[in-house]
């Protein structure tokens, strides 16, 4: 993985810069970048041995001062700092929505919990229609403003509990916790009108709706189906929602 590779994944290269000062250690981009993807690793092994998250500034001061040995004299870390670092880290810095990582990983966690508790959820994945066009007509900052209404559009629909990432250029993704699929299906729906409506039809999305545990019984074949109806609904003309149960 390069350097620009990391530095997106982590927030963008201001993120790196603030971890670099946070921890007083004179750090390229790379090193930052990898001991940031080191923390957050030990952060996952700590809240398994512990039972309970431990947080971020505990798990950089751990792993910094007994796993790494590379603090000799540990400071207190400002919490504003941290929760910048942290923010930035799982959040997509266009929309505010979270990002294709913190996506992938809290997938995992809602499939497995959905298993374990016998909860129904379900995933929508959303394309913008004809996107290239609006870059292309209009310039890339129309674009941008484009992909923040509709993000606006997105949140308005969600509850607390549910998760909404950007996961791509134009994509999205909604995890709807603890949602049956008729009224994920609704939520949907609801979402594509209202987006219809801002743009008085000069921008619309289409979506893919797949549910666990109906469609899916791990996170990738729940994107696989959610993928596979999001492009039955691309095939069928466009700004509309496609059930992988009815595809």
């Amino acid at each position: 993985m390069n350097s620009e590779h990391r530095a997106d994944d982590l927030g963008g290269a201001a993120n790196l810069d603030r971890l670099r000062t946070v921890l007083e250690m004179n750090l390229t981009e790379d090193e930052a970048a990898d001991v940031w993807q080191q923390i957050a690793r030990h952060r996952r092994v700590l809240r398994r041995k512990l039972g309970r998250d431990v947080g971020a500034g505990v798990a950089a001061l751990d792993y910094l001062a007994n796993v790494r040995h590379q603090l000799k004299q540990p400071r207190i870390i400002e919490a504003a700092t941290l929760g910048a670092i942290e923010s930035e880290a799982v959040s997509d810095g266009l929309t505010g929505l979270f990002n294709r990582r913190f996506f992938e990983e809290a997938l995992v966690r809602e499939v497995e919990r959905a298993r374990r508790y016998g909860s129904q959820s379900a995933l929508l994945l959303v394309d913008l229609d004809g996107f290239k066009a609006i870059n292309d007509t209009r310039g890339h900052q129309a674009g941008d403003r484009v992909l923040q209404e509709v993000a606006d559009v997105v949140r308005r629909h969600l509850r607390a509990t549910d998760i909404a990432c950007r996961i791509g250029g134009d994509e999205f993704a909604v995890i709807l916790c603890d949602t049956p699929h008729d009224e994920a299906l609704a939520v949907a729906e609801r979402i594509r009108s209202d987006v219809e409506s801002a743009f008085d039809q000069a921008v619309t999305i289409s979506a893919g709706l797949a549910s666990v545990p109906a469609d899916g019984a791990s996170a990738g074949e729940l994107v696989r189906d959610a993928d596979r109806a999001l492009y039955a609904a691309k095939r069928g003309g466009r700004n509309g929602t496609v059930s992988a149960a009815k595809n």
